[in-house]
């Protein structure tokens, strides 16, 4: 079985540029069993049906909009994040914003179009202050059995490679658990994402993974038996312990139970086109927060700019990941001089023997926005 990595993609150019876009993900209506009044849509506009509510029963994390208009010198937009499903215990969803960076056929790296940190502000809404008396929204820990992961060293095989030394297909590497249980979840671990995440349908006492993915990734494997959950231990000298509970300071009879909403700027200190992380987090029985959105007003004439907001991960609860990021769009309000079009010369002589003439277009003035030609030839 081999796993697919979760990355934030840096292709999202064309898609915000002309406009192709995806349906709301979550939509308030007056009726719905989605939980809240929500309902949830996929890409193609049919809605999800979930029972939410047992599915997830500390939530799940989702955007209600797939992406996001904001211009300069006008009102700032508001992301609504929803918790779908139970609302039991704290919750804290973690976001990452990237600029969105093209990649050009020469492998290189285009910013042209990325927005970065200075070109606008993003505000979180606070946590509820009871929020921090409250343990996080999870079930117990799996126990801890001492068992070890092993590989089935006599059936693994090895990656085949082209004359070049490049390889043409991975070789198998199986693992097992020397276990007899009721139930079997494997969960691998990214080093890249710093989670541990359940591989969806690993539900034997064995797993098969290929070579590719074992440098950056580890494996353990969670079993019932006689009605109780233990995890192993995993590969690379891996030793699970279960989380131990949190002490909570008693909650002061003086606290405010709801204030007013309140939102802090994310911090961003780094590089201008670093990807910067922030967290926002739920009390119990809170499913629903925003986040606020502005452009950087100037007076200089600049491209579309794009990025994208992206759940994650989340400490108590999960995270709906197909309908967790959204694509942010950053539009200028200075109007730019025009752009010409022209041809470098107006003469061309061609033989006929040639077949073929190339024709060169050159282009001035304003070079930010793309720009679309359209032509045609007519007999003389």
């Amino acid at each position: 079985m081999k796993l697919i990595k979760k990355s934030i993609s840096v292709l999202l150019t064309l898609t915000l540029l002309f406009g192709i876009g995806q349906p709301a993900f979550a939509t308030m209506t007056d009726n719905s069993t989605a939980g809240n009044g929500i309902v949830v849509t996929d890409a193609n506009g049919n809605v999800v049906e979930e029972d939410w509510e047992t599915t997830f029963p500390y939530g799940t994390f989702v955007l209600a909009q797939s992406e996001v208009t904001v211009e300069e010198g006008q009102t700032e937009q508001r992301i609504t994040v929803y918790r779908l499903g139970g609302t039991e215990g704290r919750a804290t969803a973690y976001f990452q914003i990237a600029p969105a960076v093209a990649q050009l056929e020469d492998d290189t790296l285009s910013y042209a179009n990325a927005a970065g940190k200075y070109d606008y502000t993003l505000k979180v809404e606070d946590p509820l202050p009871i929020a921090q008396y409250q343990p996080v929204g999870r079930p117990d820990d799996p126990l801890a059995s001492g068992e070890q992961v092993q590989i089935d060293e006599e059936n693994c095989t090895d990656n085949t490679y082209d004359d070049d030394g490049k390889v043409l297909t991975y070789g198998d590497i199986p693992l097992f658990v020397e276990v007899e249980a009721e139930s079997y979840q494997w969960y691998a671990y990214s080093s890249e994402t710093g989670e541990w995440d359940a591989i969806e349908g690993a539900t034997e006492n064995t797993l098969l993974i290929d070579q590719s993915m074992i440098e950056g990734y580890n494996y353990r494997c969670v079993y019932t038996k006689d009605g109780v959950e233990y995890s192993t231990d995993g590969l690379s000298g891996y030793k699970y312990e279960p989380r131990t509970q949190e002490e909570l300071e008693p909650i002061p009879d003086d606290l405010e139970l709801n204030p007013p909403q309140t939102f802090s700027t994310v911090e961003m200190d780094e590089g201008e086109f670093d990807v910067y992380t922030f967290p926002m987090t739920f009390a119990e029985g809170e499913w629903m927060k925003e986040i606020i959105i502005s452009a950087t007003d100037d007076e200089q004439p600049e491209a579309d700019e794009l990025a994208a907001l992206t759940i994650i991960g989340c400490e108590g609860g999960s995270v709906y990941d197909t309908s967790n990021t959204l694509a942010i769009h950053i539009a200028d309000n200075d109007e730019a001089e025009p752009s010409y079009v022209s041809f470098a010369v107006t003469d061309y002589v061609v033989d006929k023997s040639d077949l073929t003439a190339t024709l060169t277009l050159t282009r001035t003035g304003d070079l930010l926005q793309f720009l679309e030609v359209e032509y045609k030839t007519v007999d003389a």
